[in-house]
Formats: structure tokens, C-alpha cells, sequence
């Protein structure tokens, strides 16, 4: 204020200002509250002032003593790499006044009292001379920090005026350790405070607490560490985790300070205590700032003893902000002590500025003026703190692994090859958690695990690029740079050679032995050579799982590559731009960078889009749409544009983004559909260009934004060819903010993915994308390598974890992962197509699990489609969350019994659960005695994608998997399960097995095996629904779905249990829409089905109506049928073939209803495997009017048949012409008629440990290849029934012969890999045993 413009009121205010003797201007705070600055002084100073409730709130000042209270707070964030700051300004105080000092971390820091001022100055301007003191911690991670004066008027008249602010900078002040040495630190003992860490999972009453041994309740103190670990005693302080309640589902989340960055060299260390025979396991993650996934740097299973356990974490680089979080999980089953104590950082500030930077070795940061080795220049890591030391760098010299292995390449004469990474290995206790580049689960690195199939002194070779002579540029030596890191007990050697001729390993260079921590270490190595080079990466194996090297950021300086080739000829191959490479022309905009310059992916769909920039990443709309808003034409079409925060107008505050996802920011980008232009239900397509191919794991991978009253839809549909189809879609408001979605592609070749946003019925709601990815997509890379013992072999040589075998799930690319034969035996297996497979509805719950295809009835939650099949025609089970369910109501699902025998038995499944009222999801383990053990648990919206779930299983008794589902209190709560698997190793409980019957069987009745017929006759399970009556009575088919008049029922065919209507069987009634007569009798009282009229439904559902599965049919086998749909009709009808190749549509009803029967003729041809499936489905809400009768098979026995061809190419042909699969043959069962199968059965029987042990030699093993087991108990034996007697079977299983096996244990040396025969046409290998086990009824036969 200026003092000359005082008027006579304000006579305690100061009569000049402090700097000068005539006019200028001070800031003053007067009892009224009012202050004037010039503009100089405002760009220095701003105030704030604070109500009465606020201050009280913030500091706890006395009512009483408060009147009026102003803070002045200063705009700008100071920083320093000095530990100290002097604050130095001028005041003047009246009576009844008092001026405080504060200072604070930006952005939400505590506030700190740096000084009080209550001196009466008798209006004189007096000196202030503050000292600001930094932490270490502060320090080191650059924290900026705000002065902040606040001023206290007491009386009436009171005033308080300042002036001549100043903040000078004062000599740095070292910061030594204990020791002496220069150290820069940053510690937290808790002994006086929690130092910023806080408890973010609050109200479950399972959280982190600051205490000591010695102030804790006695209830508590078993929770707690006896002592703290700074002082060893009881008195000291540490963070522990206080458990005050039974619930399930607790979370301890201990979250750090958030830190603006640290340094290259950055380390945490810390103390913990994890003592308890159920204390559980704990996790410390990294969450970074445009990061929303966190990232695990360290954990810790269970029981670690009663003491104090050091902690070692190696932070680097970390360019974002980033807060840290000490996080506990507790399933209501916690017991025992979880601490912390003695946080450290180290080595975690940017090198400091300098004021000079000179000579050869050394370079000066553009931006912060660190002076930095030039070692440490193009090394992939930001040492300077801006980037300036990683400019200017050459792309091929580099290798960080993030899009591949560059131009690297995996030996092809070692043993095994490196695997490349993200996040943690597979292995405990071995391996990085996180790559180096990125310091984050999303970073790359290349991995070698030393467990079988590998055995000692195996190599895993990675080669580089050739290199010039070091001298052919007048360099002395060639800088080569990397990071690995060697962590495990049985870590034996990783060597780099340097070789000259390719066929050679060349001279050692460097090597390293042993365990080097957990943590990544850097090497550099100087080259010299006189003629071109290669360096290969060579990872020596000790053959033990514990035993993980990895490697990450290779570069070279001062090396030089060869000129590239000049030229790339044929019509069918690519010329990369910078490498000069030459790929085949199928590598192009296929998601991976094949040329490693990117060229081959040029104007092609971008793997990652993150619309920073303005830039769209190649997402097109359509011409006709970008000319009309071009042009003006059209100004207010409904499209797709980009935008930010920064550019929401007035009223779109509430249904626009106001921050990016990426940024988090105002000034972030992102993609949006604008919907104040358009109109009600106009639709924007954005699509991408033509993607290649795909592998079996890709998946699409975006966030969205849908708020607002009237927000409309959003989907993603492919688009190959002239079809197209939906896979993911959302409608509706799902809150201000970005949510997550997920969408699998799989394997799939020449097509686009196109956003299709839909607008609502006004402008209030915009549809808004960000954040896009292509995850997981990179085709199959066949490897020169045979799979471990922990993998399955696909029929391509592709190797997958056996956890993916008969998941429903692609994962080999060729299917043979999913093949029938393998998965068949699989317990509780089941995709719910039309029924709930061996898993049975509770009986004691509230409602029952439903069957569904397509979406679920309520809009806002469910998914769209299966998991199986990803369309509208697949099924899954699903809990309806609406009437006539109410909020805390459950349905149960079980599984069959599993036998407590089963080893490793996991169970797996996928779940989607999205929408605003979704209860919960529990998966129980429930043991024959009826006790309960909750092995998976989660409430509320979990994404609007099909999400896949593994869980171990193990116990003392034979039990069963439930699965509950919770209502939750709203319409959009939908909860859906689909794919169900029970990995090999879980076995059926052998009380719930076919018991084979030990009683006589009475005169005239049927032989084991066998099934009686109406008439008397016998007959075998596999003669039903072949088309051939075996029985002379029909009764071994009656109920396989056959030829029907519907006049005596329904013959065997089956409606869905997962649809909402069905086809009934009825008889005429003209008022509902039937025909007036049916087919067979042309009268009224003539039977048929008809599809039921419903007063609920919804366009587009549907009514299956199948056959039981059919072995085989001829050639020439026809289904006719006559069908009838009247021209009201509100339905139509298909018809489908289901084969084990999945779901084929065969014939569809033509648009011209005349209201009269009509025939329908389908050659089905040769099929084996198949079900006949009629298709209904709802035109409108209703439904109605459509039939069908008198169903016909026609020549579809293959009796008698002369076949041309076999359903199957790799079918084989009995002599008789017929065809039998060919895992039958040599089989020692004669499935062919005529014996041919097991006619010439040489090539099969000489590959060794193939036998049929028909041999006198006791010495069986030698003729069968088979090898006796040492160290077992006893030995397997040839044997007969006139050995074993009563003990062992009445006969062998080969044909005609006696001799078999007995006793425990076999195995072969080495399994040779199959190479002729059924292995050539199956690519498999498929070892067949046949087994008898014979044992007392009260005794448990011991697995085999």
C-alpha cells in the first residue's frame, strides 16, 4: 500500500516505506483486511486470505485469542542444491500483533514453523533475518518449497506491513555419515515423526501405525517388534501393522512422500520384521506419474524370523514423480508381526550444477550444467537429469530391448536361447523385479533361468551385429556398455567373447561368476580390433531353478557398423530405410519392428498412442467426414477430434475430460467425439490402417472417459474384408474418470480395428479415448529349441506354459493346445455352451447361476459376449443383480469332487465384472467335511473386459470349488464367469468315479461295458448316435436328437438351458401366431415345435434346440426338415453344425414368409463329432410365429459306405474303407472291423519305450528301451495270471497274450522326439498306457 494515499482511520500504519524516502509501495494487512501492491511488487508477492474456519482448521490456533488472520504466501517454488536459505525481509508490528514464518513442501506438504515475531517495533521497520533449513531428504529429491508470512491482527486498529523481501543463497553445507566420509543421505527413523510415510487403506481396521514396544496397549504389543532397530530398545519408535478386526479382505497400504525425481544412482534400504506362522507376504511398489499400473521392487513370503532383516532396493533413474507404498494384504487369516524401520536413501540427487565443464573426458548438461563422465554419454540412462547426454545418440548402436532383440541374435548352435522379459521372472528369490531402461513393470529385458531342461555348463548364446576394425576410423578402441544382473543361490557364469570368424567363440573378454546381488550392475569393456568382430553374450547354466542372469541396455561408442546392402530385389521383400535390411514383405505394419529403424511400420497402425502432440498415430475417420468439416459444409457433424483440458469451454466441465490420462494434465491430449455437434444416435468411426498379422496373446489395450447425464456408447469392432464385427462395447456414464479396457484380438491377419462412438440424446456427455496400446502382439517366433519340462510343445514347436494348456484359449496359434484328445480328460472342464458341463447349481443358496449369450439383460454392465467363442452365439453363466434378486443375496456353483491326492492342482477361469453396483465374487474351497476356505475374493467394477484368474489348490481331504456370487445394491451389477479348467494334475476323487459293479450280472442281462437294450440286446456306448440301429429297436439312438415327427415327443433333442425362451412342442392355436395345422397329419391336432411368444424379451435373443453329438455321417448323409414362419412373424430361423473345429452356420431361412409349410434340405456330408443346433431368434421385443416339423435324416449311416474321402485328412482307412482317427491305431484294440489298425504295427512298436512286454526275459527292460529307477523302493516286474494270481488282472490287455507289468516306478532317459507315423500327421506325440489297478474296496488305490 502506498502510505501517501493513507486516510486519517489508519494512523498506526507505517509513514514511509522501508527502501526509499518518497513514495512506493509495501504490503500491509490492517484489522479491515484491505492491501494494494504496485505491479512489481505483485509479481513477487500474492495474498491469500484465509477465513476463520480455515485457519483453525490448518493450525489449531485458539479460538479465543483469533479475530482476523491473513497469510501471504509466495508464488514461487524455491530450489536449491544448498542445504540452507537465508529469508530476510522488514517489518513493522503495532500492539496487539503478531507476524509468524512458515515454510512447506509444495505441493501438500505440512507446514513448519520457522519463527514467531511479537516485538512491538513502535511502527519502526526492523530486520528479519530467517534461516530456512532443508532435510536431507529434501535435498536430495529437489523438493521445492514455499515461504508462506502469516500475520495475526488481535485488537481493532492492528496492523502488520512488510517490505524488502529477499531470499539469499548461503554456502552449501555437507552432510557427513557416522564415519566421516562424504555421503550424501536421507533417513527416517520414526523416532519423532513418520517423516511424510502415511496409511492410505484406511477403515478396515488393518493398518500401518508409528509406534513403540513400550506405549502399546498389552492387548497389542504381540502385533509389534519387541524393540525398534535404530536404538534396540523398547522406547523406540518404527511403523508396524496394527490388526483391530476379523474381516475379510484387508489391505495395509504404507505410501511414501511423493518425490519430484531421483538419480541415476538412486538406492532405498530399509529394516523389516515378518515374523508369524500366518503373517503373510508384503510387497514394497513403485507408483510413477503417467504409470497407472504400480511396479513390485521387492517382496517377502512369509515367516521370516524373530529379528530384524535388512532390505535392499535399487530405485535408478526416475525421471516422474513417484511415491513408493509398503503394501499387506490379510484374508482374515493374518496372525503375527509386520514392521518397518530405518528408511535410507542414497545416492538418489542429480549431480550437481557446475560452473565450468572442461576437457575431453567430461560433458556439461545442457539444462542443469552437471558435469558429467563422457563414459556416460549414449548409455541409454539419463545421468544428466534433462536428457542432453542421450541426444545425438545412433539408434543402432543401442539395444534396450523394448521392441525386440535389434540386431541382436540368439545363437542357433547352443543349447538354449534367451527369453525376453517384463517385470518379475516366473522364479522366487532369482531374477530382477523390473527392467533397467524404464525402472518399471512396463520396461524390457532379456532373461536366462537355469532350471530343467537345462543341465550343468549349458550355453544360451546372444550374438551382435559385425562390427568394423576399431582402427579402420583411426579409433583406438571400441566402448561397449551394458547391465546385468546375476541374483540366485545357483547363479554359475555369464562371459562376453570377442570372436573374428563366425564359427568360432572367439577369446574371452570378460566374465563373471556367482551371486552379485540383487540389483543391476553396469560393465563397460574397451575393444580393439584389427579386422571385423562379433561379441556374443554367452550365460553359462548350473542346471538348478534358483539360478536367473539377465541383461538390459547394451551400447556401443566409438564402434562402427558395416555399409548396408544397396539394393533389396524381388516383389515380395521390403528395403528398411536406415538399416538397409532387406524383410519379407508379410513383416509390414504387422506391430513389430522387423527392420529395426522402424521403416517396415511406417504410416501403419502405432503400437503405442498416447495423442501427445496433436498427434493421431494413423487413426484415420472417414474421407466423406474430413471433407464435410473441411470444406464447411457440414460444421456440426458428430466426430472424432482431439483435445485437452485447456480447451473445454464454458458448461463442459462435467462431461469432458478436464485432464489427459497419459499427462494427467490440463495441457495432456486425448481423443474425443464431441457430442455438442450432431444429433441422437449419429455415430463417429475412427479406424485404424490395415495391421497384418497378430499373435495368439495380442490384445488392445485403451482407457476411456464416459460422463454425463445423456453420455451415448462406445465400441470397438474389426473389421476384415466386407465383415464386420462387434467386440467390446460400453453405454452410459461411468463416472469423471478414466477407466481401463481391455480387448482381445488373438490371431488374426489383414484387418482394421475401428472406435465407434455413438452420441446420446443431448449434448451433456462426451465419449473420450486415450492411452491406446497393442500389448502382446508380435506373431509366434517358432524358437531352434526344445521346450522344458515346465512347457508343453505345441504341434508348431512353439513352447507355452502348461498352466495355458486347455484354457479355451489359442495360445500355440495351430490349436493343438486346445486339441479334444488332450483336453477331453480335463476335470470340470467347461465353455458352457447350453449347459453347466459337471458343475451342479447349490441348493442352499438364494438363486442360481444363469446361462446367457450375447449381453446380459440391464445396460451398463455385463459383457457383450463370451470368452470361448467372443461372439453373440457363445454362452457363459452369469448373476443377474436386478428383480427378482435383492442387494446381499448369493448363487453358488460347485464343481465336481477333487481328490486330495491331486499335487500342483490349480484351477483357472475367467470373470468379467464391470458396472457401478457389482457386489462381489468369492471362490471358496470347500473340503468333504464341509469347512469353508475363501481362496479368491473381489467386490466393485473390475473393467469392462473378461479378465483370467489361476488358483492353487491343495488339502487334507477331497474338496470342491464353489463360486459365489453377491448381488450388489443396483441394477448395473452383472457379474459373469466363462472357461473353467482343472489343470492335469487335479485329479476326480475316486468316490465319485463309475464304479465298476462286482455282482453277477442275472441271466439275460448285459456284460460290464455294455448297455441293454429295450428288446434284451446288448450293446457298447460307442455304437449310439452313429446312424446305425444296433439294437434292431432304435433304442441305441432314440435319444440322439434322430429323424421326428414330434407326434410321440421330442426324440432326443435338447432346448438350451441358457437361453430365455424355447422351442416348445405344441399343437395348432392361430390367436398365438402357430401354424393352423402341422406338417405330418396336415390337422390341428397334429404335433410340432413352435417357438415360444414371450410377454418379455429382447430383439436379438435366442433359442437353441440341438441334437446329441453324432459319431460320424457318409458322404452322402442329408437333413431335411420342414419349417413354417407366418408373415407376422417376429422370428426366423438357422441352422448351425457344431464340430470340434467350432461353430458353422449352414443354412438360414429366406426373407419371403408366406405363411405355409416349406421344405428344407441340407447335405451334411462327412462330419464325425457334430451336433445339429436350430436357431431361433427374436426380429422384435416379443417373438412369435415361426415352426418346425418332421426333421429327417437321410443316408447318413456309413454302413456299407464306400467312402471318397475321410472327415479328417489324418484319418486312417481300415481296410473295409472305413475311417478311424489316428490316435486309434496300434492302439493294442482293434477299432477297425476288419483288425487293420492293429495289423502292422512295426514303425510304431521299434520306437523305443513302445513295448508290449510280451517277452520270457525277466530282463524286459533292454528289448523295451526302459530303464529301473534306483532309488524307489522296489522294482516293476513281467508278470501273468499265473503269477500275480488273484492280486492282478485276469489277462493282459494285448490281444491274444498274457504277460503285463507290474509293480511301481519306470522311466525312460531321454524320450526320443516322434518322427514318423501318427506324429508326422498330428504333429503330437502321445505316449499310450494302459493300466490296471486292483485293490481291497476299503483300501485307496495309490495314483500312478
Amino acid at each position: 500500500e502506498d502510505p501517501g494515499g493513507l486516510s486519517p482511520p489508519y494512523t498506526s500504519r507505517p509513514p514511509h516505506y522501508h527502501t526509499h524516502t518518497h513514495t512506493t509501495s509495501h504490503l500491509l494487512v490492517s484489522r479491515e483486511g484491505q492491501e494494494s501492491s504496485n505491479s512489481a511488487a505483485s509479481r513477487v508477492l500474492s495474498a491469500l486470505c484465509c477465513s476463520l474456519v480455515l485457519i483453525l482448521h490448518g493450525h489449531k490456533q485458539n479460538l479465543a485469542l483469533l479475530e482476523v488472520c491473513c497469510v501471504l504466501i509466495f508464488a514461487g517454488q524455491f530450489q536449491s542444491e544448498r542445504g540452507a536459505q537465508d529469508h530476510l525481509f522488514w517489518y513493522q508490528l503495532s500492539p496487539q500483533s503478531q507476524l509468524s514464518v512458515f515454510m512447506r513442501i509444495v505441493p501438500d506438504g505440512d507446514l513448519q514453523r520457522l519463527g514467531d515475531i511479537t516485538e512491538f517495533s513502535e511502527m519502526q521497520w526492523t530486520k528479519a533475518d530467517i534461516l530456512i533449513q532443508r532435510s536431507i531428504q529434501e535435498l536430495l529429491f529437489s523438493l521445492a518449497l514455499q515461504i508462506i508470512l502469516r500475520a495475526t491482527a488481535l485488537a481493532a486498529n492492528s496492523t502488520v506491513a512488510v517490505d524488502d523481501i529477499s531470499i539469499t543463497r548461503e554456502c552449501g553445507i555437507t552432510y557427513k555419515s557416522p564415519s566421516g566420509t562424504y555421503k550424501k543421505t536421507a533417513e527416517c527413523d520414526f523416532e519423532t515423526d513418520t517423516c511424510g510415510w502415511f496409511e492410505t487403506a484406511h477403515a478396515d481396521a488393518f493398518d500401518w501405525i508409528r509406534s513403540s514396544q513400550s506405549v502399546l496397549p498389552p492387548d497389542f504389543q504381540k502385533q509389534a517388534p519387541p524393540q525398534d532397530h535404530t536404538y534396540n530398545k523398547s522406547e523406540g519408535y518404527f511403523m508396524f501393522i496394527l490388526k483391530n478386526s476379523s474381516s475379510i479382505s484387508q489391505v495395509a497400504q504404507l505410501r511414501s512422500p511423493r518425490f519430484s525425481q531421483s538419480g541415476s544412482d538412486c538406492t532405498m534400504s530399509f529394516w523389516y520384521y515378518n515374523y508369524g506362522h500366518s503373517v503373510g507376504a508384503a510387497e514394497m511398489q513403485l507408483f510413477t506419474d503417467g504409470l497407472k499400473e504400480p511396479t513390485v521392487l521387492w517382496r517377502v513370503y512369509y515367516n521370516q524370523g524373530n529379528q530384524w532383516i535388512k532390505a535392499f532396493i535399487q530405485l535408478g533413474r526416475l525421471s516422474q514423480p513417484f511415491q513408493l507404498s509398503l503394501n499387506k494384504v490379510s484374508l482374515g487369516f493374518y496372525d503375527g508381526v509386520s514392521a518397518i524401520d530405518d528408511i535410507t536413501f542414497e545416492n538418489c540427487a542429480l549431480p550437481p550444477p557446475a560452473e565450468s565443464c572442461e576437457g575431453p573426458d567430461s560433458f556439461w548438461c545442457r539444462d542443469t550444467k552437471a558435469c558429467i563422465d563422457h563414459l556416460y554419454l549414449c548409455d541409454l540412462v539419463d545421468n544428466c537429469g534433462d536428457g542432453s547426454d542421450e541426444d545425438n545418440c545412433t539408434p543402432e548402436l543401442q539395444c534396450n530391448f523394448e521392441n525386440g532383440l535389434c540386431k541382436w541374435q540368439q545363437d542357433t548352435d547352443d543349447d538354449f536361447d534367451w527369453t525376453r522379459n517384463q517385470g518379475p521372472t516366473s522364479t522366487l528369490n532369482t531374477g530382477p523385479m523390473k527392467d533397467h531402461t524404464l525402472g518399471s513393470i512396463k520396461g524390457h529385458y532379456l532373461f536366462i533361468e537355469s532350471s530343467e531342461p537345462q543341465v550343468f555348463q549349458n550355453r544360451a548364446v546372444l550374438i551382435s551385429p559385425v562390427f568394423n576394425a576399431t582402427f579402420a576410423h583411426g579409433n583406438n578402441s571400441c566402448l561397449f556398455r551394458f547391465h546385468y544382473h546375476m541374483f540366485g543361490k545357483h547363479i554359475y557364469a555369464l562371459m562376453v567373447f570377442q570372436r573374428i570368424l563366425s564359427n568360432t567363440r572367439g577369446h574371452l573378454l570378460w566374465y563373471k561368476f556367482g551371486n552379485q546381488g540383487n540389483r543391476w550392475i553396469r560393465q563397460t569393456l574397451y575393444i580393439t580390433s584389427s579386422e571385423p568382430f562379433q561379441l556374443s553374450l554367452n550365460k553359462v547354466s548350473l542346471g538348478f531353478y534358483d539360478g536367473v542372469s539377465a541383461i538390459d541396455d547394451i551400447t556401443f561408442e566409438n564402434c562402427a557398423l558395416p555399409p548396408p546392402a544397396e539394393s533389396c530385389e524381388g516383389p515380395d521383400s521390403f528395403w528398411c530405410r536406415d538399416t538397409k535390411a532387406c524383410i519379407d514383405h508379410l513383416y509390414l505394419c504387422d506391430l513389430v519392428d522387423n527392420c529395426g529403424d522402424g521403416s517396415d511400420e511406417d504410416n501403419c497402425t502405432m503400437r503405442v498412442c498416447n495423442f501427445e502432440d496433436g498427434n493421431l498415430c494413423e487413426w484415420y475417420q472417414s474421407a466423406a467426414v474430413m471433407a464435410a468439416a473441411a470444406s464447411g459444409q457440414a460444421p456440426n457433424t458428430f466426430r472424432w477430434g482431439l483435445g485437452k483440458g485447456t480447451s473445454i469451454h464454458p458448461g463442459e466441465e462435467n462431461h469432458r475430460p478436464s485432464t489427459d490420462h497419459t499427462m494427467a494434465t490440463k495441457e495432456g491430449w486425448y481423443l474425443y467425439a464431441d457430442s455438442s455437434n450432431g444429433e441422437f444416435g449419429h455415430m463417429a468411426d475412427m479406424t485404424t490402417p490395415m495391421i497384418s498379422l497378430t499373435g495368439p496373446k495380442c490384445k488392445l489395450v485403451f482407457w476411456n472417459h464416459m460422463n454425463g447425464a445423456t453420455v451415448g456408447s462406445l465400441q470397438v469392432f474389426i473389421k476384415a474384408g466386407n465383415v464386420t464385427s462387434e467386440l467390446w462395447a460400453q453405454s452410459g456414464s461411468h463416472g469423471a474418470q478414466w477407466n481401463r479396457a481391455e480387448v482381445f484380438l488373438g490371431i488374426r491377419s489383414n484387418f482394421k480395428v475401428v472406435f465407434r462412438a455413438r452420441r446420446g440424446v443431448s449434448y451433456v456427455g462426451d465419449v473420450a479415448v486415450d492411452d491406446i496400446s497393442f500389448e502382446d502382439c508380435s506373431p509366434l517366433l517358432i524358437p531352434e529349441k526344445h521346450c522344458t519340462f515346465e512347457e508343453f510343445t505345441c504341434a508348431n514347436k512353439y513352447c507355452i506354459p502348461k498352466d495355458n494348456l486347455c484354457d479355451f484359449v489359442n495360445d500355440c496359434a495351430d490349436d493343438s493346445d486346445e486339441n479334444p484328445n488332450i483336453c477331453s480328460t480335463s476335470t470340470g472342464r467347461c465353455d458352457f455352451e447350453f449347459d453347466l458341463c459337471d458343475w451342479e447349481q447349490n441348493q442352499n443358496d438364494d438363486f442360481n447361476w444363469n446361462l446367457r449369450t450375447g449381453r446380459t439383460p440391464n445396460t451398463g454392465t455385463g459383457p457383450i459376449a463370451d470368452h470361448t467363442l467372443q461372439g453373440p452365439s457363445g454362452h457363459y453363466i452369469f448373476i443377474k443383480s436386478s428383480f427378482p434378486q435383492l442387494p446381499g443375496q448369493k448363487a453358488r456353483v460347485s464343481s465336481p469332487i477333487i481328490s486330495r491326492r491331486s499335487k500342483d492342482c490349480k484351477i483357472i477361469f475367467y470373470y468379467h465384472m464391470c458396472g457401478v453396483s457389482i457386489g462381489s465374487l468369492t471362490v471358496y474351497q470347500m473340503s468333504a467335511s464341509n469347512q469353508e476356505k475363501v481362496i479368491f475374493n473381489l467386490t466393485g467394477d473390475q473393467g469392462n473386459f473378461w479378465k483370467r484368474e489361476m488358483l492353487p489348490l491343495d488339502g487334507n481331504e477331497d474338496f470342491q470349488v464353489t463360486f459365489e456370487g453377491r448381488v450388489g445394491k443396483g441394477l448395473k451389477g452383472d457379474i459373469a464367469l466363462d472357461d473353467i479348467v482343472f489343470n492335469k494334475e487335479c485329479l476326480p476323487s475316486p468316490k465319485f468315479l463309475p464304479q465298476e459293479s462286482t455282482a453277477l450280472p442275472p441271466t439275460g442281462s448285459c456284460l460290464v461295458g455294455y448297455l441293454e437294450c429295450q428288446n434284451g440286446k446288448c450293446y457298447r456306448p460307442e455304437q449310439s448316435c452313429n446312424f446305425i440301429d444296433d439294437c434292431g429297436d432304435n433304442t441305441d439312438e432314440n435319444e440322439c436328437g434322430i429323424s421326428c415327427t414330434f407326434e410321440e415327443g421330442i426324440c432326443g433333442w435338447q432346448n438350451s438351458l441358457a437361453d430365455s425362451f424355447d422351442w416348445i412342442l405344441g399343437v395348432s392355436s392361430p390367436q398365438r401366431f402357430r401354424p393352423p395345422t402341422d406338417h405330418t397329419l396336415g390337422n390341428s391336432t397334429g404335433h410340432f415345435l413352435y417357438l415360444e411368444a414371450t410377454p418379455i424379451g429382447r430383439r436379438g435373443e435366442k433359442a437353441h434346440l440341438k441334437s446329441s453329438k453324432w459319431k460320424e455321417s457318409s458322404t452322402a448323409c442329408v437333413l431335411s426338415f420342414w419349417y413354417y414362419i407366418c408373415s407376422k412373424a417376429t422370428r426366423y430361423i438357422q441352422v448351425l453344425i457344431k464340430t470340434d473345429n467350432g461353430l458353422s452356420k449352414v443354412w438360414s431361412a429366406p426373407g419371403n414368409y408366406s405363411g405355409q409349410w416349406r421344405e428344407a434340405k441340407l447335405h451334411l456330408g462327412k462330419l464325425r463329432n457334430f451336433e445339429v443346433i436350430f436357431e431361433g431368434i427374436r426380429a422384435n421385443d416379443l417373438g412369435g410365429g415361426a415352426a418346425i416339423d418332421d426333421i429327417e435324416y437321410r443316408n447318413c449311416s456309413t454302413m456299407g459306405e464306400d467312402p471318397g474321402a475321410c472327415p479328417a485328412l489324418t484319418d486312417f482307412v481300415c481296410w473295409n474303407k472305413k475311417c478311424i482317427e489316428s490316435h486309434l491305431v496300434c492302439d493294442y484294440k482293434a477299432d477297425c472291423e476288419d483288425l487293420s489298425d492293429e495289423a502292422d504295427c512295426s514303425q510304431y512298436v521299434s520306437i523305443p519305450g513302445s513295448c508290449n512286454f510280451e517277452t520270457l526275459d525277466q530282463d524286459w527292460t533292454i528289448p523295451c528301451g526302459f530303464i529301473q529307477i534306483s532309488s524307489d523302493n522296489f522294482n516293476w516286474n513281467i508278470g501273468n495270471r499265473f503269477v500275480t494270481g488273484q492280486r492282478g488282472p485276469d489277462a493282459d490287455h494285448t490281444p491274444g497274450n498274457i504277460p503285463f507289468l507290474t509293480s511301481v516306478t519306470i522311466s525312460q532317459p531321454q524320450f526320443p522326439i516322434c518322427k514318423m507315423g501318427i506324429c508326422v500327421c498330428l504333429s503330437l506325440c502321445v505316449p499310450l498306457i494302459f493300466v490296471h489297478l486292483k485293490v481291497k474296496t476299503d483300501i485307496m488305490p495309490t495314483p500312478l
